[in-house]
């Protein structure tokens, strides 16, 4: 799934797998870019970590017994 994750900076474009009911929430994934800035290589890596962050999440939600 983080291979499928793609973020261009210099165009504000990022593409990523959108599972139904997904929703990114920018503020969050903003806040964990951040987080995740002193460890990465470049803004790019530090944004597809953040988003993976939440698509892991909502996937592991989602494989919960209801």
């Amino acid at each position: 799934m983080f291979e499928q994750i793609t973020v261009d900076v210099a165009t504000g474009r990022i593409s990523y797998p959108q599972p139904e009911g997904f929703v990114l929430d920018m503020e969050r994934m903003y806040r964990s870019a951040a987080r995740f800035a002193p460890h990465c290589p470049s803004v790019e890596m530090a944004v597809k970590h953040a988003i993976h962050e939440q698509l892991s999440a909502f996937r592991g939600l989602q494989s919960l017994p209801r």
